[in-house]
């Protein structure tokens, strides 16, 4: 069931101290943030909520982190999602290849965007 009148951001991360920054940026803009650390309770959240945008590091399940996100955009297809890693290597183009994403390397906090979001 869906709470449609609650603007949501979900930030799934393991690292507690990357997530909570975020969170303090986003709760003025969002009128609730819920933070998950697995995928499990990242998938579950969503079909709870009515998830405006998710914030999802790609390593967030130890190794299949571009399945993760294919998995959570064939369910969610409407949430927008950002997908942040700490990685610059290829694993991060196959990410950004299965559609417009954004992606914000964690380490440098620089975001990029791809050339199809531009």
């Amino acid at each position: 069931m869906h709470q449609e009148n609650i603007r949501c951001v979900l930030l799934a991360d393991r690292h507690h101290g990357l997530i909570e920054g975020m969170r303090s940026l986003l709760e003025t803009t969002f009128e609730a943030v819920v933070m998950v650390a697995d995928e499990v309770s990242l998938l579950e959240t969503a079909s709870r909520l009515s998830v405006a945008l998710a914030v999802v590091d790609l390593s967030l399940t130890r190794g299949d982190g571009i399945g993760m996100i294919h998995r959570f955009r064939a369910r969610f297809s409407q949430t927008k999602m950002i997908v942040i890693s700490v990685f610059d290597e290829p694993s991060v183009s196959k990410a950004r290849s299965g559609g417009r994403y954004e992606w914000v390397r964690s380490q440098t906090r620089h975001r990029n965007r791809s050339p199809s979001s531009r």
